[in-house]
């Protein structure tokens, strides 16, 4: 089953679909007091998680469409369920029987048609989706091979389905749960940061003007992305480190995230490490130091000074001493939970059970 093997033809979207605004829903008149059921979610015109910012107890608008950002840079989204939106947030309609998989096909075409079209200086607005095309496989007839989209998307979950289970499989076949006690029944100690990790140290300052095209993540005060801001080629008077822990010292101040990986530091984070360490016991220790960013904020930085002074609580064994080995256990356990939990939401989907080669 191959996209390269089928007849495609252009279709104006009009032809396909109903294009039509949302009501524009504040989130004041969403969040209401003693909310205890929220499953609907709210389309805004972020490009992450499917546009959805936050789930609640009302709708608005019907599933089973295709929403539009109309304010940014054109984001597009299957959205199954019921939902309410903010403003800027557009949908299709379909004029034919869709289902999600055939949805998903044609979110892919789209973006495909508009790749690079639409941006912030000209947003995909309601009169522009009007006049825009896009290209489908057809049936004998020339009409959208609809029984088409829905098949390719299915054997495609398929292999993903199996790929996933495969590599989740072989994670889970190298770690080994072990009963230990709950994190409440643990003593717990304080402990100055630069004990527990014996390098500490900052990145170096590189101006943007100064990056080399590369593949190498450089790490900066971000939050988001695992603090990566960019990816360069610089090797000359940078800083490089890897598996380590980076603390944002200014900027979005506490961040903290785990880089198995080598990557440039610069002078916005400090790296911690510990050459005992190992990835469980670094993703144990991420959260704690991030609560460092409660005495912090973007006008009071964690100076080399203030950093020498900082102490975080952790587990101790018999000795008092900092229980690593706990931790380390704590969080392969947490990850072998969360790997069944995948495992078994994968077999409870309804995949197709074979795949196809037509």
């Amino acid at each position: 089953m191959q996209l390269k093997d089928r007849t495609w033809k252009s279709f104006k979207i009009t032809d396909l679909f109903e294009i039509t605004g949302t009501k524009t829903t504040p989130l004041c008149t969403l969040k209401t007091k003693n909310e205890t059921t929220r499953e609907y979610p709210y389309i805004t015109t972020k490009s992450d998680f499917m546009g959805v910012d936050g789930f609640f107890k009302f709708y608005t608008e019907e599933g089973n469409v295709i929403v539009i950002d109309s304010a940014t840079d054109g984001h597009i989204h299957y959205q199954e369920n019921n939902f309410s939106a903010s403003d800027h947030v557009e949908k299709l309609i379909p004029k034919f029987k869709m289902n999600k998989n055939i949805g998903f096909f044609i979110v892919s075409s789209l973006k495909y048609a508009l790749h690079e079209k639409f941006h912030y200086g000209y947003k995909l607005a309601q009169k522009r989706i009007q006049r825009q095309t896009l290209m489908l496989p057809v049936d004998g007839d020339g009409n959208p091979d609809y029984e088409f989209m829905d098949r390719y998307i299915k054997n495609t979950y398929t292999l993903c389905e199996i790929d996933f289970t495969k590599k989740v499989q072989e994670k889970l076949d190298k770690i080994t749960y072990v009963e230990i006690e709950n994190l409440d029944d643990k003593e717990w100690s304080e402990f100055f940061v630069h004990d527990v990790f014996e390098k500490v140290q900052r990145g170096k300052r590189l101006t943007e003007a100064n990056f080399i095209e590369g593949d190498m993540p450089y790490i900066s005060s971000t939050s988001r992305n695992n603090g990566i801001r960019e990816y360069i080629g610089n090797s000359d008077k940078v800083r490089i480190f890897e598996n380590c822990l980076t603390l944002a010292n200014s900027g979005s101040v506490g961040s903290t995230f785990y880089h198995p990986y080598s990557f440039v530091a610069s002078d916005h984070v400090t790296h911690l490490k510990n050459e005992t360490f190992d990835k469980y016991t670094y993703l144990f220790l991420a959260p704690l130091i991030k609560r460092l960013k409660e005495k912090y904020n973007f006008n009071r930085e964690i100076s080399d000074t203030r950093l020498k002074r900082e102490f975080i609580v952790l587990p101790v064994n018999e000795n008092g001493e900092p229980d690593y080995e706990y931790m380390r256990q704590y969080m392969i356990n947490q990850e072998i939970n969360l790997l069944e939990k995948y495992l078994n939401y994968v077999k409870n989907q309804n995949f197709s059970d074979y795949i196809s080669n037509k």
